[in-house]
């Protein structure tokens, strides 16, 4: 996608400082200028793509019609006047390319989204293990800017394309270079991503036919200071090819809490379109897990000292 800036333009959005956070869904197109709100306490780098991605004709995630077999709404603790948030599409007017639902889409509301009593979730994920993932606004998922791509056909203007691996799709502002799911980097998203923060032991391991245990460090030091920009670190485990991995999170030391903002891993069992599942709670110590693939991926984040998790996995 390409912008320019041009107040006179026919189509065009008009973003500005208006009260809260909104947008209309897709092109009004009987306006020469479409608004999307960023008011106070809007202009984190996900809300705002939510907002212009809402422009551009995307709905919320758990607005999709499938959405039943991901989360449950409790409907009780939704504000009665804005229950027609959690409204469902129907197959009929919604499009997702395949997509399967993402739970870390920046289009997915967060877990108290509406709430009566904000200690109780207004959604909760049926597989809980992805509860902490949901709200994020760091910044668009993989499977939201995958699906904007497909929407619009951006791929369609480069005439040669390269051969994304890992489902990395074509970068159409290039078309030489390609855009990676989380955990990827390179040309053609074959290499391990770099991550940032001096205690970062990102690498690749291979998995083999007995368990091998890996501490995974996250972060730049025991400071005691809360940094507002997370260090991030990347993990990836191989098995041979047709083999899959089983594997334990032996234990975690960070710090727990819902959404995992202080310190946590996000682990991928092998849907790379989508977000892994978040955690930072020892509660899931010693759960035993199995990839779809032969690669599971790990993303460490920490804003406030280091965090560790270790690991143990095979190839089965």
């Amino acid at each position: 996608m390409h912008f320019q800036q041009n107040a006179n333009a026919f189509n065009r959005l008009r973003i500005y400082k208006g009260s809260g956070c909104w947008s209309y869904v897709g092109k009004q197109y009987s306006w020469a200028s479409q608004d999307v709100s960023i008011g106070d306490g809007c202009d984190s780098l996900g809300t705002v793509c939510h907002e212009i991605a809402h422009a551009l004709g995307f709905y919320h995630t758990q607005s999709r019609s499938d959405r039943d077999n991901y989360i449950n709404i409790n409907y009780a603790n939704v504000q009665g006047s804005l229950q027609y948030n959690f409204q469902k599409l129907t197959p009929a007017t919604e499009k997702h390319y395949g997509m399967a639902y993402d739970y870390g889409s920046v289009m997915q509301y967060n877990p108290y989204a509406f709430a009566i009593n904000y200690n109780i979730p207004t959604s909760v994920a049926r597989d809980i293990n992805y509860q902490n993932m949901m709200g994020q606004r760091e910044g668009p998922a993989f499977s939201d800017v995958k699906q904007m791509n497909l929407l619009y056909n951006c791929a369609d203007r480069c005439q040669s394309k390269p051969a994304c691996q890992n489902n990395g799709i074509v970068n159409s502002k290039t078309c030489t270079t390609c855009i990676c799911p989380r955990g990827f980097d390179g040309p053609t998203c074959d290499a391990l991503k770099q991550g940032s923060g001096s205690a970062c032991n990102g690498q690749i391991l291979q998995a083999t036919s007995s368990y091998d245990s890996f501490t995974m460090t996250v972060g730049n030091g025991m400071t005691y200071k809360f940094s507002s920009t997370p260090s991030d670190c990347y993990w990836q485990i191989k098995a041979p090819a047709g083999q899959r991995i089983q594997f334990q999170i032996k234990s975690l030391d960070t710090n727990c809490m819902e959404g995992c903002n202080w310190a946590g891993f996000e682990v991928n069992t092998g849907n790379l379109d989508l977000a892994g599942m978040l955690v930072c709670c020892s509660s899931i110590s010693n759960s035993a897990f199995t990839s779809v693939g032969n690669v599971i991926t790990v993303r460490g984040t920490a804003r406030y000292n280091n965090g560790n998790m270790v690991i143990s996995f095979r190839a089965v």
